[in-house]
C-alpha cells in the first residue's frame, strides 16, 4: 500500500494536484462507463418490446384459427335439458336430440343416525358404532385396501377413504350423524364396491353404516351356488348416459357430454318420456362474435404499431448522458429521475430491424391474399382500411362493410386472415415454408413478427443483464473489461503519482533540513 503523505515541506495540496493529474483518466473511464449504461438500457428496451411483440403475436396466431374468425352460436330448445357450443367446421344447421338417460355416479348416504350412543362421534369409532373388537381391521373399498383402527375416530376413516385413491370421496355429517360416499366420476365404470371384504369386523362396520340395500348386501350370499357363500357384499354401480342425435342413438356413454360433428353437446336432464322428448338446436354463424373478433385485432395492430412508431421517432436528448455516481450525489431524487428520463429517450431512435418490421407489418395488411378469388380478396374489402400517411398506417374498421360482407360470405374473415399456403425452401427444398404473397393477413404478420423477435433475440438476448452471446451482450462484457483493466491501470497510476510527490517531500524535508542546520552553524560562528 503506498504511504500518501500530505505537503507539510512543499506546502502544495497533493490530493488535490492528483486529483487533477487523474481528471484526463477519470474522464475517459466515465465515457465508457455512460456506453455502458446506454448499452444495458437499450438492451432491457429491446428486451421489453420483444416481450410485447411476443403478446400480438400470440393473439395473432389466434386470427390463423377459423374457430376464432368463424366462430358459430348454437341455441337450444329447451336449454335447461340440452345445450351446446360448436367449432367452426360445424355445419350451419339444426339438429334433433333426445335424452334417453344421464350418466351418473353414485352417491350412497346412510339412511339414519349411525351412533350408538350419544355424542358417539366424539369417541373412537368402536363405542360410535357399537362395534364388538378393538382389533385393526382392513376393508376392501373399489380393490383398495382401507386400514381402520376401532380406537380412533370416525374421521380418521373418512380421511383414510380420501387418500386410498379409490375414486370415492367420504364424508361425515356430525349434525345429521350420517356418512356419504360418493363417487368422483360419473357412468357405469363408476362404483362404491366393498365386495372383497372378507374381514368380519369390516363387515359388520359396513353394516352399522346404514347405507342400505343393495343388490348383493348380503355377506353370506351363495352367487355361484357352490354351497359356499361368497362374500359378495354391498355394491353399486354408476349409469350410463344414452342420447339419440338426429337419429343416431349414442350408447354406454360415461359422461353427459358428446362431440358429434363439430358440435360439442351437452345434456343436463333426460327427456324422453316427457312433454317434449325431442330439442332443437340451431348452429348459425356468430357474425356479433367475428365483428368483435376484428375489432379486437384492429385495436391490437393499432396499439402494437403505436408503440412501434413511438420508439423508431422518440426524440434523442444527446446532451444527457447517463450520470455518473459522483454526478448523482451532487442532485437531487427528482433531478436524477427527470435527467435520466431524457437519458433514457430515444434508444431505439430509427433502429433499423424496427423500420423494417413497421413495413412488413403494413404491407402484410394492405396487400392482396393471391389465393384467393372473387370480390373479398384484401382487408380493405371488408372495411379494414388505413389513415392518412402522417398516422404511420394507423387501420380503421367499418362494421357496415364487415357486417355486409359477412352476410353474403360468414367465412371471409376466416379466409382474409388464416390462408396458408406453403411452397418449398429454396435453401433446402425438402422443407416447406409460407408462401406470404398468397397467404393470409395473420399468416404473414406471424411470420414477420416471428422473423423480427428472432433477430431482437440475436441482438438483445432474452434477459436483462444475462451473461449471453447476444450482439449487446457481448458488447456489455467487453465495457466491463475494458472498465477493470482502466480501473486497474488509473489505481497503479494514482499510486505512482503519490509516490512521486511522496519522494519530492522526503527531498524538501531533508533540504530544509540541511538547510536549518547551516543556518544554525553559521548563526554559532558569528
Amino acid at each position: 500500500m503506498t504511504m500518501r503523505i500530505g505537503g507539510l515541506a512543499s506546502g502544495m495540496d497533493i490530493d488535490a494536484m492528483v486529483k487533477e493529474m487523474m481528471k484526463g483518466h477519470v474522464v475517459r473511464r466515465d465515457q465508457i462507463y455512460q456506453k455502458k449504461v446506454q448499452t444495458e438500457w437499450r438492451q432491457t428496451e429491446i428486451i421489453d418490446l420483444n416481450s410485447q411483440l411476443r403478446d400480438f403475436r400470440d393473439a395473432i396466431f389466434k386470427l390463423k384459427l377459423s374457430n376464432s374468425t368463424s366462430p358459430k352460436s348454437v341455441t337450444s330448445g329447451n336449454s335447461i335439458a340440452v345445450t351446446a357450443t360448436a367449432t367452426a367446421d360445424a355445419a350451419n344447421t339444426s339438429h334433433m336430440v333426445k335424452v334417453k338417460s344421464l350418466a351418473q355416479g353414485v352417491t350412497k348416504g346412510s339412511e339414519a343416525a349411525i351412533s350408538a350412543t350419544a355424542n358417539a362421534n366424539k369417541n373412537a369409532l368402536k363405542t360410535h358404532l357399537g362395534l364388538t373388537s378393538t382389533d385393526v381391521f382392513t376393508m376392501k373399498l373399489n380393490g383398495k385396501e382401507i386400514s381402520v383402527d376401532p380406537n380412533k375416530s370416525i374421521y380418521e376413516w373418512v380421511n383414510n377413504i380420501n387418500k386410498a385413491g379409490a375414486g370415492v370421496k367420504a364424508n361425515y355429517d356430525v349434525n345429521l350423524d350420517r356418512v356419504f360416499l360418493y363417487t368422483t366420476e360419473q357412468g357405469p365404470t363408476t362404483k362404491i364396491d366393498f365386495t372383497g371384504t372378507t374381514d368380519a369386523q369390516a363387515q359388520e362396520m359396513i353394516g352399522k353404516l346404514k347405507l342400505g340395500a343393495s343388490p348383493t348386501d348380503n355377506w353370506s350370499l351363495d352367487v355361484n351356488g357352490d354351497g359356499t357363500p361368497d362374500n359378495v357384499g354391498y355394491k353399486w354401480v354408476g349409469t350410463a348416459a344414452e342420447v339419440e342425435i338426429d337419429g343416431i342413438t349414442y350408447s354406454n356413454l360415461s359422461k353427459n357430454t358428446l362431440t358429434v360433428a363439430g358440435v360439442v353437446y351437452s345434456f343436463l336432464q333426460k327427456t324422453e318420456g316427457t312433454a317434449e322428448p325431442i330439442v332443437t338446436l340451431q348452429v348459425s354463424p356468430d357474425l356479433e362474435g367475428t365483428v368483435k373478433t376484428v375489432k379486437d385485432f384492429v385495436d391490437k395492430y393499432n396499439e402494437m404499431l403505436n408503440k412501434l412508431n413511438g420508439e423508431l421517432k422518440e426524440k434523442t436528448y444527446r446532451d444527457f448522458l447517463p450520470l455518473t455516481d459522483e454526478q448523482k450525489r451532487a442532485m437531487k431524487e427528482n433531478e436524477i429521475k427527470l435527467w435520466e428520463e431524457k437519458a433514457k429517450s430515444g434508444l431505439l431512435r430509427n433502429e433499423s430491424s424496427l423500420r423494417n418490421l413497421v413495413s412488413q407489418m403494413r404491407f402484410a395488411v394492405s396487400d392482396a391474399i393471391g389465393e384467393l378469388k372473387g370480390k373479398y380478396k384484401s382487408l380493405s374489402s371488408i372495411g379494414i382500411t388505413t389513415g392518412l400517411y402522417s398516422e404511420g398506417g394507423k387501420l380503421y374498421l367499418n362494421e357496415d362493410v364487415l357486417l355486409k360482407a359477412l352476410t353474403e360470405n360468414p367465412d371471409v374473415v376466416s379466409e382474409l386472415f388464416g390462408t396458408t399456403v406453403t411452397k418449398a425452401d429454396p435453401s433446402n427444398p425438402e422443407n416447406k415454408i409460407n408462401d406470404l404473397s398468397r397467404s393470409g393477413v395473420a399468416v404473414r404478420l406471424y411470420d414477420r413478427l416471428k422473423e423480427a423477435m428472432d433477430k431482437m433475440r440475436v441482438r438483445a438476448g432474452t434477459l436483462p443483464g444475462a451473461d449471453d452471446m447476444s450482439d449487446l451482450g457481448k458488447q456489455l462484457r467487453r465495457y466491463n473489461k475494458q472498465l477493470d483493466d482502466m480501473e486497474e491501470r488509473m489505481h497503479r497510476l494514482e499510486n505512482q503519482y503519490y509516490r512521486q510527490f511522496s519522494a519530492l517531500e522526503t527531498a524538501l524535508q531533508r533540504a530544509n533540513a540541511q538547510s536549518a542546520w547551516l543556518s544554525q552553524q553559521f548563526g554559532a560562528k558569528g
